[in-house]
């Protein structure tokens, strides 16, 4: 690992591996996998590694400000003094530029960090989207209908959700990562005024893995919030009563 990497590998586990064990665990693959595509990139090989190993470091309590992690992150690089040049590579990392669109900030993003493309770049998004329960096109409609929720846009997950579940790589993914998916979908459904939607998303999710109903709390609201429901499914319905839920 040479010293830059290094530095970043060790600021990102101070910033995460406590306050957020399970994104923590996301970049340390990452980072792992982006120092060993070093080799394609030549020279910038301890850039990449460095980017990988800090890319999601605007989700650490400390770091976060807007609420948009690559901004956040990329801002807060620079006050650290890394070199802009990986404050930009993080800024724009793995589909950033969608979600600034969504939240408003593109202007502030692009007139900030200018947007890179090179075989550094393309690296990087490389080893994100690839470090994970699946990759590819499904994998990023999934991402901006998560986004999408956050946000408060349900219509636009929804839409987002139905076309990745249309496609090959949805089939692709494990049953606990579609199953985990799908309870976001119910929230989306929820969110605009469709319970009955949002029931058979959970039914879907429980036949998937029972698991990611039984033992998450923020699934669990969900499925409250669908049964209180006069259009709930009577599927769900036995769902909540088989898991204590009211």
């Amino acid at each position: 690992m040479t010293p830059l990497a290094d530095h970043a590998a060790q600021l990102a586990g101070r910033c995460l591996a406590v306050a957020l064990p399970r994104r923590w665990k996301h970049v340390r693959a990452v980072g792992l996998k982006a120092e060993r595509l070093g080799r394609l990139v030549g020279e910038d090989a301890q850039l990449l590694a460095a980017a990988g190993w800090l890319h999601d470091v605007g989700y650490a309590p400390a770091v976060a400000d807007t609420g948009f992690h690559a901004l956040d992150g990329a801002r807060w690089l620079l006050r650290q003094g890394f070199p802009p040049r990986l404050a930009g590579l993080v800024a724009h990392h793995s589909c950033a530029s969608y979600e600034a669109e969504v939240r408003g900030m593109k202007p502030d993003l692009m007139a900030e960090f200018p947007f890179e493309e090179s075989p550094t770049s393309d690296a990087l998004w490389y080893a994100d989207m690839t470090t994970g329960p699946g990759f590819g096109p499904t994998t990023v409609m999934l991402a901006r209908a998560h986004t999408a929720l956050d946000l408060g846009a349900g219509h636009d997950a929804v839409a987002w959700h139905e076309k990745a579940c249309t496609r090959d790589g949805w089939r692709w993914l494990a049953a606990e990562h579609r199953a985990g998916h799908l309870v976001q979908a119910a929230r989306a459904y929820l969110q605009i005024d469709q319970p009955a939607r949002a029931g058979r998303a959970l039914a879907d999710a429980a036949h998937l893995a029972p698991d990611e109903l039984r033992h998450r709390p923020h699934a669990r609201a969900v499925l409250s919030e669908v049964v209180r429901s006069p259009h709930a499914p009577v599927t769900v319905i036995q769902l909540a009563a088989t898991l204590g839920v009211t």
